[in-house]
């Protein structure tokens, strides 16, 4: 049972792990691979929204320089960019697509400037490379500022030339003149017609990738007032790629639910039906049918820890049937044993009360040899009918271990050598006879005396009684490896396995009293259980025509 529990408890968790294991390293392998899709959209669309991670994975040292992987420098070069990479010094060390009027050297007051004071939009990060920092610089060319540059060349009062709003109209943007208190002196639109407020142009103006509109301003220093220049933004993504691989995640995930939700099911059923079958077959024992054969269910033959569980039901089923059977014919040899002994004991009882009644008439009819054979008889059944009684006291003694055995050391050899003495009539009457075997003239060994001795009787009356004439009978006595082995070889008529497989038990027997052969129906059973309790063993070996051997081992002292 505990290794049942052990392996049902391993079994779970094993399958439990698993699931959880396959289920981590799938979900996991998926997130890394959809957060780098997503990634991958977002520098495709906005390189400006590009992590320090992917840049540290694309820019590589290889013998002292600095190299930009290919991946990156297309989609640098997808969004008309360029890139620049620069060291503490603040000197370009590499560059891809840079143009001309682009610094190759910064210094501190660049980098507070916004956009570093050229006409483009810039996004700057700090990496590290084996244990050096760089900053890369990205930049795009910002078309508000160009447009701005263009514009303020022109000299602008408390109007916007025509030639300003001829290029705002070409370029699709739209310009905005503001006095120093920030009130609008004049817009045009020139075909953008931008949703911005005035308070978004007066606000200092830092690019922002996901804005819809880029912004170029500056002040006039005499007039005071601000000229500010707005055009739609160029490289605005709209997310659709990232949409697209979040949804696609998403119906991963539900897949996923999907998936675990059919294993579950499925896990679910094998479990419950291996314990719905189990349940069924104890059932079916409980109300005392013992089927033969049961196939376990269908999805259990790979599974080792419900085969333990079916082949350990087989073996209970197996067991019950065979005590039922036993059961039932120990039975049914109870009720026969009652039958003959009943019989066997109105013979007996028949006898002696018909003898009673003859003596209580008139007892001088009788001759002193009728009294004799009526006395001979009457004593007869009435020995008969004690020993009986007795072997039913001694076996049920036995049988209920209330009978606690004397041991002593006493000559085993002696015991069996009046045993043999015993049958000596009947060895002469049936012309059979008894070889003895022992290796040495005395053997010693603690046994009950009373209860080896009705062993001996019973073993050797057997053999005599129930062979044919003419039966040589072997009895070997002998010590070896500290034990005492005891065994009786006949080449009688041997015995069927039904009569083998019957000697033993109680109340097997086939005569009544009237026959020379008569028995309790005990005798074997009473040797038998009178070897258990010395704590010894014994094994019949029988084949009809070849004779019987009975083989007995007591353990040493």
């Amino acid at each position: 049972m505990r290794g049942i529990k052990r392996d049902l408890t391993l079994y779970l968790i094993f399958r439990f792990l698993v699931l959880l294991v396959l289920v981590m390293m799938f979900l996991g392998g998926m997130i890394l691979y959809f957060s780098y899709q997503i990634l991958q959209n977002e520098t495709k669309g906005n390189f400006h929204k590009t992590t320090q991670e992917y840049l540290e994975s694309s820019i590589h040292r290889k013998n002292g320089d600095i190299q930009i992987e290919n991946k990156m420098k297309q989609a640098v070069q997808a969004q008309n960019g360029w890139i620049q990479i620069l060291n503490k010094k603040g000197e370009a060390v590499e560059g891809y697509h840079v143009p001309d009027g682009v610094p190759e050297r910064y210094a501190l007051n660049d980098f507070l400037a916004p956009d570093l004071s050229v006409p483009y939009h810039v996004s700057r990060w700090r990496i590290t490379i084996d244990k050096d920092e760089y900053i890369v610089l990205y930049g795009h060319s910002s078309k508000s500022s160009k447009l701005y540059e263009q514009i303020s060349s022109y000299a602008v009062s408390d109007t916007i030339p025509q030639e300003a709003k001829r290029m705002a109209v070409q370029e699709k943007a739209a310009i905005y003149l503001l006095n120093h208190e920030g009130r609008v002196i004049e817009q045009y639109d020139g075909g953008l017609e931008p949703d911005i407020s005035v308070i978004d142009l007066q606000q200092s103006y830092e690019y922002d990738p996901q804005a819809k509109y880029e912004i170029a301003s500056g002040s006039d220093p005499e007039t005071g007032h601000i000229l500010t220049v707005v055009t739609l933004n160029q490289v605005q993504n709209d997310g659709k790629d990232s949409d697209k691989s979040l949804k696609a995640f998403i119906a991963f995930l539900l897949f996923l639910l999907l998936i675990l939700l059919l294993v579950s099911v499925n896990y679910g059923m094998k479990i419950g039906r291996g314990i719905l079958f189990i349940m069924d077959w104890i059932n079916q024992l409980a109300k005392g049918e013992y089927p033969q054969e049961k196939l376990s269910p269908k999805g259990h033959t790979e599974s080792a820890f419900f085969n333990q569980i079916f082949q350990s039901l087989s073996n209970l089923t197996k067991t019950l049937d065979e005590n039922k059977r036993e059961i039932e014919g120990n039975e049914r040899l109870r009720e026969e044993w009652i039958a003959g002994l009943t019989h066997d004991l109105k013979t007996p009882i028949s006898s002696i009360y018909g003898y009673s009644k003859l003596l209580q008439t008139d007892p001088k009819r009788w001759s002193l040899d009728e009294l004799k054979i009526m006395g001979n008889t009457m004593t007869e059944k009435s020995d008969y009918i004690i020993e009986l009684i007795n072997d039913l006291t001694l076996s049920n003694q036995l049988a209920n271990s209330s009978l606690p055995l004397k041991k002593e050391r006493v000559d085993v050899r002696g015991i069996l050598r009046h045993s043999i003495a015993s049958l000596k009539l009947e060895l002469e009457r049936s012309k059979s006879e008894i070889e003895f075997e022992s290796h040495a003239s005395v053997v010693m060994w603690p046994v009950d005396p009373v209860g080896f001795r009705r062993i001996s009787d019973n073993l050797l009356a057997n053999a005599v009684k129930h062979n044919a004439a003419e039966t040589k009978i072997v009895v070997k006595l002998e010590r070896k490896n500290g034990s005492l082995y005891l065994s009786v070889r006949d080449n009688g008529d041997g015995m069927d396995e039904t009569t083998q497989r019957n000697l033993f038990r109680r109340y097997y027997r086939g005569t009544h009293t009237k026959e020379k052969d008569s028995g309790t129906g005990l005798g074997m059973a009473i040797t038998r259980q009178l070897i258990l309790a010395h704590g010894g063993s014994l094994e019949l070996k029988s084949k009809v025509g070849e004779g019987t051997e009975i083989l007995i081992l007591f353990p040493g002292e």
